[in-house]
C-alpha cells in the first residue's frame, strides 16, 4: 500500500494543513502538542470535512478515550503499534469510510427525493389521489382513499378524505357511477394505466382521469375537474353550429381558403351559386380545380394574395364567375384576412352576392334610359328637376335654351325662373304647381316665356311628383318643349275656320233670298189688305181694332224676320241659351 503522509506538529498546524489539502484519511495522536488537542482537531474538521479520522493514543484514559468516541472515529491504534497493524487499521478505515460515503449520499439522495416527491404532491395543480380497490366476489365494491393532495380538496370539495371509503365521502357514487368504479378496478387488476373523461352524476362535475396501478388492487388516479372547460366547450359546439347554421341561412356566397389559397370551407349558398352539390367537391381543392376559367382563376388568387399580404380588405369587387353548367354570374365580392390570436394571416374569408339579376336590369335601365334619352333629344326636349327641399330648379341645357336662360349664370332659384315666365302666365304656373304639391296631380301648364331679345314663345310641361319614403314630397321631375309653332298654326287655323263659317253664311243667305222675300210678300200683303179695309168700309170700332191688330201681328213677324238675318249674317258665333225642359215640351204641343 503506498501513500503520501504529510506530518503537523501541533494541533493549529493539523488544522492548517488539513483545510489545506484534500486527505483521504487523518492519522491522529489524541494528544497532539500546542493548545488543542488531537480530538478537539477531530471534531473541527468533521464539522466541515467528510474525512475518516482514526485515532492514534498510547493513553487508556477511560475519560480521553469516551470523547474520542462520541466522533465516531473510523478506527484507534494503541501505542506501541507497529507498520503492519497501522496499514490493516488504514485500510480498514478507508474501506469503511467509502461505505460510509455511499450510504450518506444514498440517504441524501433518498431525502432528497422525498422531499422532491412532498412538495410536487403537495403543490402540483393536478388532484392525486392514492386509493386501495374493495372488491366482493372479484366484483369492485368500493375503494379507500389512502392519500390525497391539496389539490384534491380545492377542486372537488371533498374534506377529510383519507382512510375513508369512497360511497361514504361520496353518497350514491356507486350506484350513480358504476362506470368509474369499473374503471378503477379494471386498472388495479391488470396493471394497465388508462385515460378517460368522464361525467360523475353523483358531483355533477366532469373529470379528466389518468390512472395506473402500483400494486395489485391498488390504484392512483390524477386527474383534473374539467367541468368549466367542458361548459366552455359545449358552448363553443353551440356557437360554431349557430354560427354554421347562420352560414348556411344568409342568401349571400361564403368561402374561406388557407394561407395557399386551398378551400377549407364554404356554405350552401357558395354550392347553389355554383353549381356543386357536395362540400367535398371544395375543400381542399384550389381554384384551378374548379370550373372557373383560367383568366377568372388568376384573377381570384390575385385578389387573394393581395389581402393576406397587405392584411386589410378589399371591398366590391366585381368580377364574373363561370358555373359548372357553363353559365356564367356576375359577383360582387369582398375578401377580408384571417388572422390568428398571434396576429398572423392564415388564410382568407370571402363573401360575394350575386348580382346577375341586378346587371341585367341595370343594362335594362340604361339602354331604356338611353332610348327615353334619344326620344327627349329627338323631340328637343329638356328635362328638369326641382327640388322641393331646397328649393332649388336644376335645368338642362335644352331647358334653359326653351326658357331663354343663361345655363353658367343661373343659380336656380325661383326669382330667376320666374324672370322668363310673361308676367301674365306667372300665377298659372304657380297655381299648377301648387295643384301638384298639395293634390299630387300632374304638373301640366301651358305658358308664354319672354326671351331676353323681347320674343314671346309659347312651352308647355309635364312633371310628376316623387315622395320620400316617409310619404314627405320630394321633387319634382319633369320635361319641357316648345309649342310656340303650334300654339300660332292653332291661331291660324282659327281664323280660317271664322273665314269658312262666314262665308258659308252668306252662301246661305243667297241660298234662303227667295224663300224670305216671298215670306216678306205675305207680310207686307196682310198689312196691306187689312188697311185698304179699314180705310174703304164702314167698319165698327170694334171691327177697325181687329184689322189693326192683325197689321201690328204683322208687323212683328216681319221685325224678327229681320232680327234672324241679321243674326245668321253676322261674323261672330252666337250666344246659346238652355232652353228650360217645361217650355221646350210646352213649344213641342
Amino acid at each position: 500500500m503506498q501513500c503520501e503522509v504529510d506530518l503537523a506538529d501541533d494541533g493549529m498546524d493539523a488544522i492548517n494543513r488539513i483545510f489545506d489539502k484534500k486527505f483521504d484519511l487523518i492519522l491522529m495522536d489524541i494528544m497532539l502538542g500546542g493548545e488543542i488537542d488531537g480530538i478537539e482537531v477531530a471534531k473541527q474538521t468533521q464539522s466541515s470535512l467528510e474525512i475518516p479520522i482514526v485515532f492514534a493514543t498510547g493513553y487508556d484514559d477511560q475519560t480521553i478515550l469516551d470523547r474520542a468516541k462520541l466522533l465516531n472515529p473510523a478506527g484507534y491504534i494503541l501505542k506501541p503499534y507497529n507498520a503492519r497493524q497501522i496499514g490493516v487499521t488504514i485500510e480498514m478505515a478507508l474501506y469503511v469510510a467509502k461505505v460510509e460515503k455511499k450510504r450518506r449520499r444514498a440517504e441524501k439522495s433518498l431525502i432528497e427525493s422525498e422531499n422532491l416527491y412532498r412538495s410536487l404532491f403537495k403543490g402540483m395543480l393536478n388532484c392525486f389521489a392514492y386509493c386501495q380497490m374493495l372488491f366482493e366476489d372479484g366484483r369492485p365494491q368500493d375503494f379507500i382513499y389512502l392519500a390525497v393532495n391539496d389539490a384534491f380538496g380545492l377542486q372537488t370539495g371533498l374534506k377529510d378524505v383519507v382512510g375513508r371509503k369512497a360511497t361514504e365521502v361520496i353518497p350514491g357514487i356507486r350506484e350513480a357511477d358504476p362506470q368509474l368504479f369499473e374503471i378503477y378496478a379494471r386498472v388495479a387488476k391488470t396493471g394497465q394505466p388508462e385515460r378517460f373523461e368522464i361525467f360523475v352524476e353523483a358531483l355533477q362535475m366532469w373529470f379528466c382521469v389518468s390512472v395506473y396501478s402500483p400494486e395489485h388492487e391498488y390504484f392512483v388516479a390524477v386527474f383534473d375537474v374539467i367541468t368549466e372547460r367542458k361548459r366552455l366547450e359545449e358552448a363553443l359546439y353551440r356557437s360554431r353550429d349557430m354560427l354554421a347554421n347562420v352560414i348556411d341561412s344568409i342568401p349571400q356566397s361564403v368561402f374561406w381558403k388557407d394561407r395557399n389559397s386551398v378551400y377549407l370551407g364554404c356554405n350552401q349558398a357558395y354550392m347553389r351559386s355554383i353549381g356543386i352539390d357536395n362540400v367535398e367537391k371544395i375543400v381542399g381543392k384550389t381554384d384551378y380545380d374548379l370550373p372557373w376559367s383560367l383568366e377568372e382563376t388568376e384573377s381570384y388568387l390575385a385578389n387573394d394574395r393581395e389581402v393576406m399580404e397587405s392584411s386589410k380588405p378589399k371591398y366590391h369587387i366585381l368580377e364574373s364567375c363561370q358555373r359548372s353548367d357553363g353559365t356564367s354570374l356576375f359577383v360582387d365580392t369582398t375578401k377580408v384576412p384571417l388572422i390568428d390570436v398571434d396576429g398572423k394571416v392564415y388564410g382568407v374569408l370571402g363573401v360575394y352576392e350575386d348580382i346577375t339579376e341586378r346587371k341585367r336590369t341595370e343594362n335594362a335601365l340604361r339602354e331604356s334610359e338611353e332610348r327615353l334619352e334619344l326620344a327627349i333629344r329627338s323631340a328637343l326636349m329638356g328635362v328638369w328637376t326641382w327640388d322641393i327641399i331646397k328649393d332649388r330648379r336644376y335645368f338642362d341645357k335644352q331647358v334653359c335654351f326653351l326658357l331663354g336662360i343663361t345655363p353658367k349664370t343661373f343659380t336656380g332659384n325661383a326669382e330667376e325662373f320666374f324672370q322668363s315666365v310673361h308676367p301674365d302666365d306667372q300665377e298659372t304656373v304657380k297655381a299648377a304647381m301648387a295643384r301638384t304639391l298639395y293634390h299630387d296631380v300632374m304638373y301640366a301648364p301651358e305658358y308664354r316665356v319672354v326671351w331676353p331679345d323681347g320674343s314671346v314663345h309659347y312651352v308647355a310641361s309635364r312633371g310628376r311628383l316623387i315622395r320620400d319614403e316617409a310619404g314627405r314630397p320630394m321633387r319634382v321631375d319633369g320635361v319641357l318643349w316648345d309649342i310656340t309653332e303650334r300654339n300660332l298654326a292653332e291661331e291660324e287655323h282659327k281664323r280660317l275656320e271664322a273665314q269658312l263659317r262666314q262665308a258659308q253664311k252668306m252662301e246661305a243667305i243667297g241660298t234662303l233670298a227667295g224663300g224670305i222675300a216671298h215670306d216678306f210678300n205675305n207680310i207686307l200683303g196682310a198689312i196691306m189688305g187689312y188697311t185698304q179695309l179699314a180705310m174703304t168700309g164702314n167698319y165698327t170700332e170694334s171691327q177697325l181694332n181687329d184689322f189693326l191688330r192683325e197689321v201690328l201681328n204683322a208687323g212683328h213677324r216681319a221685325k224678327d224676320l229681320i232680327k234672324q238675318i241679321l243674326t245668321f249674317s253676322r261674323q261672330s258665333e252666337q250666344s246659346k241659351h238652355i232652353i228650360a225642359g217645361e217650355k221646350v215640351s210646352h213649344f213641342g204641343r
